[in-house]
């Protein structure tokens, strides 16, 4: 079984691997539904990395979490002691995960724009050291990391006690790597990815993507795609304005909030209404009297004063002005809605994510896209828009037997709104404490929201059992 690290293969684990193998070598796409316990990992990676090895390929493994690619990063090390086999392996989280400043509280849209002011005005000493040619401890830390496979936090660790950028160095590392594991966003936010593909010298047209719990992929697309402009951006944008002396901004601001207001009159709350593209432009131009092109440079130009301000990290201005910018795009696979939760919030929504998937997958080599609840196959090969004649769909067993699973569906208890009561939170956790009693080992007790978790733990009896309960403002780490 080539590079395979275990010593014995499951038969479904067998199947897959075999298929993978196929696909791989015909430049397929390989949509996977295989249960967890199957192995998927290993059974992926090693045809993956050794097809790649053999014909000048690279392997991205895209995963959403960061405990997969601990995952991965091992089964690389195995592969590599068990056969002795060299190759160069790089994790690469996004910049806001591994940055030395250890800035949390952005999105990923806002760090990137903090990344990028701290550049440009050459604020950031650890971008700087990890540019410097002849550098020594760059060169040595370059090549560490290259010898050794490492996991992100790894990377961090290496690169922040010795000044320099982990992510930066991670690309240079990345350019000489056979197999990268990063994110989703790294290769379906066309800009990132443009970006990325450069930094590392690389194409897709010789890239084979292994897609790690592809079930999320259809959606996640959709967010990277999406942009929102609410009031309360626009209040906080007003300061910003008049911090640094920008009145007519504050105006125009204010006229935006008007604008939205105007819009949703007679809405209450959680009510929602479409909003045409040019009906928001025209109220705009006529309202603020400018350009409305013109008016988002300005915007823009107000936003990168803010971010050059010494530890200011956020600008509304400038998420405005990307928000803007992305609501004069063409209606096509876009939604346009209004809301309102107490406030109102203008929301372009996309809907259709093969608007970048499409591209993607069309000029990659080959993919596996893998999940354990990746039904149904067609429909996903349909919202992703992948090539009819490339696409292979494939169903694996569970290699549990079937006896040991149990399945049972409790009548009498719902959650739906509606009934969402004192006597229904009680219903629940008496039969929840009840189960937690007979059961001699842990259990893991999944809610559909923090809220409705937090009313039913208010009446769970359990004596014997330490009980932990997630946080809705928990870090990965």
């Amino acid at each position: 079984m080539g590079i395979f690290p275990f010593e014995k293969i499951r038969k479904g684990q067998k199947e897959f691997l075999e298929d993978v193998e196929s696909s791989i070598k015909n430049g397929r796409h390989l949509l996977a539904h295989a249960p967890t316990g199957i192995g998927k990992t290993a059974a992926v990676i090693s045809p993956a990395l050794e097809f790649a090895l053999e014909n000048s390929k690279t392997v991205f493994f895209l995963t959403p979490k960061h405990t997969q690619h601990i995952i991965v990063i091992d089964t690389l090390r195995r592969i590599r002691r068990k056969f002795g086999v060299e190759f160069i392996a790089v994790d690469i989280v996004g910049k806001q995960w591994t940055c030395p400043h250890n800035i949390r509280d952005l999105d990923s849209r806002e760090f990137n724009e903090f990344c990028r002011a701290l550049k440009r005005d050459e604020r950031c000493e650890y971008y700087r050291n990890s540019h410097k040619r002849n550098s020594r401890i760059l060169r040595e830390i370059t090549e560490r990391i290259k010898e050794d496979i490492m996991h992100s936090e790894e990377i961090k660790r290496i690169c922040s006690k010795n000044k320099l950028c982990p992510y930066e160095v991670s690309v240079k590392v990345g350019r000489k790597a056979t197999i990268i594991v990063c994110d989703y966003f790294h290769l379906f936010s066309p800009k990132v990815r443009d970006a990325f593909f450069v930094k590392l010298n690389k194409d897709l047209e010789n890239s084979i993507l292994i897609i790690d719990e592809a079930h999320n992929l259809p959606d996640r697309v959709r967010r990277l795609l999406s942009y929102t402009l609410s009031e309360i951006s626009l209040e906080r944008a007003i300061r910003e304005a008049n911090l640094l002396g920008y009145e007519h901004l504050s105006d125009d601001f204010r006229a935006i909030i008007k604008i939205l207001k105007k819009f949703g009159r007679g809405m209450r709350d959680g009510d929602e209404r479409r909003i045409r593209r040019d009906e928001f432009i025209t109220s705009l131009v006529r309202d603020i009297e400018i350009d409305y092109y013109e008016f988002c440079e300005i915007v823009n130009d107000l936003g990168e004063e803010v971010l050059s301000i010494p530890n200011r990290h956020r600008s509304y201005a400038k998420s405005i002005y990307k928000f803007l910018k992305n609501w004069a795009k063409e209606d096509i696979g876009y939604a346009r809605i209004l809301g309102r939760k107490r406030k109102f919030r203008l929301e372009l929504i996309c809907l259709d994510p093969s608007i970048s998937s499409r591209d993607v997958f069309n000029l990659c080599y080959a993919s596996v896209l893998m999940s354990g609840t990746l039904v149904p196959l067609r429909m996903y090969s349909n919202l992703l828009d992948l090539e009819e004649d490339r696409v292979i769909l494939k169903e694996y067993k569970s290699p549990f037997p079937r006896e040991n699973r149990l399945n049972l569906i409790v009548s009498g208890v719902t959650t739906r709104f509606s009934k969402r009561d004192e006597f229904m939170y009680r219903k629940y956790a008496t039969m929840i404490s009840r189960i937690l009693s007979k059961i001699p080992g842990n259990v893991a007790v999944f809610f559909p929201s923090y809220e409705f978790m937090n009313s039913v733990m208010n009446f769970i009896s359990i004596s014997r059992k330490e009980i932990l309960v997630e946080k809705k403002n928990m870090k990965k780490e």
